[in-house]
């Protein structure tokens, strides 16, 4: 039996892919909408192409779920009209395409936004997760029925190249019920002065409307220069936080004193050496046992780095201040968060330098699974937020 002829196809071409103006990964709050998940490209090889439909995917799929997202919308990116939308229900959908015509031999952009779901005890998104949505370029051939077009002569035309060889991967959000957002602030001096209590850092943290934010841990990394004198000694850390930008009003118990002589205290920065001063929250007992402190919904918390300078040489010191961030998020194979007491286990020890909870469910406590360290937190740099220098 001869098989029914198939209609004939254009010879345009379309083709998708990343575009490079597709954001870095990053931290969204959830219960958000209108989060730019990725860029696509599109780009027409003879007549102008209206799409007509779009094979999406999710990719990172062991480290998410389909409700974390409760909507996906389509938007043509050089006029902000919207041209589509979709709710996943596997990692798979296809979405229909309405007014994003592709002008022959020329390319146009799509953004892809993603409505993120809440984070609660009855909603389904999951802290910590990384959510990304990608074209899926293995449903674009004449056998499937997604991320094909109308060419201008009326011809069906179906997206090249085939094959999940080139489905494109963005970076995608990694999602929390309340996100911190840090600055760094300026210090009263920058001079070398030997004495207790001087002012080395101070930055804030900043909890968004929508809930507050937990602190458990900072680290800061402290290095020392100088000529012959061997005496020369950083000691004494203490941090303190307020609740106003004058750096006056104690927003903890103890005057606003962070951390106890047991919490980084002791650590001593001799001539020369570099080394990183771990502070945990002890603010209510002073006796060492760790504690979170909070930062609540749409409120700024001050904090100051003090310490204890000796000996330094009024002519060849210098002291350098940074507050570290974490390069690498690592918690989980799940991406979902831990108890804070994990980030001390040898799996999470080498990226634990800032240690944060959204607050999930209730305000966290350090046993509760829902801390994270400080990767991709706004403002804060993987290595380190800049540094304070110090000179005689």
């Amino acid at each position: 039996m001869t098989p029914p002829a198939q209609p004939p196809v254009s010879t345009s071409t379309l083709s998708v892919m990343l575009d490079p103006s597709s954001p870095s990964r990053r931290l969204v709050n959830a219960n958000t909408t209108g989060n730019i998940l990725t860029r696509l490209r599109f780009d027409a090889d003879g007549e102008a192409i209206n799409v007509t439909q779009l094979g999406l995917q999710l990719s990172y799929t062991n480290l998410n779920s389909p409700v974390d997202l409760a909507r996906v919308t389509l938007w043509a990116d050089d006029s902000g009209t919207l041209v589509g939308e979709v709710i996943f229900t596997s990692d798979y959908a296809t979405a229909t395409i309405s007014g994003f015509t592709v002008p022959s031999d020329s390319y146009r952009i799509m953004a892809i936004k993603g409505d993120i779901a809440a984070i609660g005890t009855a909603d389904p998104a999951r802290p910590g997760h990384l959510v990304a949505v990608d074209y899926d370029a293995a449903a674009g051939d004449s056998s499937g029925n997604s991320t094909r077009g109308i060419a201008a002569s009326g011809l069906p035309v179906y997206a090249i190249p085939i094959g999940n060889a080139n489905d494109t991967r963005s970076s995608g959000v990694r999602i929390f019920k309340s996100i911190p957002t840090l600055a760094r602030l300026s210090v009263p001096s920058l001079g070398l002065v030997n004495g207790s209590d001087r002012i080395l850092y101070r930055f804030s943290v900043t909890a968004p409307s929508t809930g507050s934010v937990g602190l458990y841990k900072f680290t800061f990394g402290i290095s020392t220069t100088t000529s012959g004198v061997t005496s020369y000694v950083v000691n004494a850390f203490s941090v303190h936080g307020y609740s106003d930008s004058a750096f006056s009003q104690a927003a903890y118990g103890n005057n606003g004193r962070l951390n106890s002589a047991t919490a980084g205290y002791n650590v001593a920065v001799q001539d020369g050496q570099n080394s990183v001063v771990e502070i945990y929250f002890d603010p209510i007992t002073q006796s060492g046992t760790n504690e979170a402190i909070q930062v609540p919904a749409g409120q700024t918390r001050y904090f100051e780095l003090m310490g204890t300078i000796a000996n330094s040489s009024a002519t060849s010191s210098t002291l350098t201040v940074d507050l570290r961030g974490d390069e690498i998020y690592n918690v989980r194979d799940t991406g979902e968060t831990t108890s804070a007491a994990s980030f001390f286990s040898s799996i999470y020890s080498i990226h634990n330098d800032f240690i944060w909870s959204g607050n999930s469910t209730t305000t966290s406590s350090v046993a509760h699974p829902d801390w994270a360290n400080g990767a991709n937190v706004s403002d804060l740099p993987g290595a380190y937020m800049a540094p304070n220098i110090f000179t005689p």
